[in-house]
């Protein structure tokens, strides 16, 4: 799959399907949506949820027009890294990506840019986790998007906590 793509859940029957459209359409008008929108085949893949979309306009807003250093747990193609660069403004992003998955790591090959880079390990090591913020926080924003476990949800949460920007 090419570009950024919407993914919602599947609805009841009792849901039409025009309901659903209308919720994808009015991210549209939204800068992330349009960040979204305006990918090109080619381009990293990235999926959001929908419903994520509203939820990250209003946490992010305010740091539009500002340097921002993002943690994203969960790195899979690299898309999000796109996405990101494009929401908050060339030059400003520091995005960096954790993940398990050793092929994860040819995105700093890819990218070849070091205010972008990806780090692989478990989002369930603190001592990795302490590693990585050392060297790359704080951070101003975490996303967690990784195994969706609960433990490692939790060990990743108390491990950063202390390496988020107030």
């Amino acid at each position: 799959m090419d570009g950024h793509s919407f993914e919602a859940f599947q609805q009841p029957a009792t849901h039409p399907a025009q309901v659903l459209q209308q919720e994808l359409k009015q991210h549209l008008n939204t800068r992330l949506g349009q960040c979204m929108a305006s990918t090109k085949p080619g381009d990293l893949n990235c999926m959001k949820l929908a419903h994520y979309l509203s939820i990250y306009s209003e946490l992010f807003t305010r740091f539009l027009s500002n340097p921002v250093k993002i943690l994203e747990i969960g790195v899979q193609h690299g898309g999000s890294l796109q996405l990101w660069e494009n929401y908050f403004g060339p030059g400003l992003l520091q995005w960096t990506g954790i993940d398990i998955n050793p092929q994860c790591e040819t995105l700093n090959q890819v990218q070849n840019n070091q205010r972008h880079r990806v780090f692989i390990g478990s989002q369930d090591d603190p001592r990795f986790l302490s590693d990585v913020a050392q060297k790359r926080g704080p951070f101003d924003i975490i996303i967690d998007d990784g195994s969706h476990l609960s433990a490692h949800i939790i060990t990743s949460f108390e491990s950063l906590l202390p390496h988020v920007v107030d």
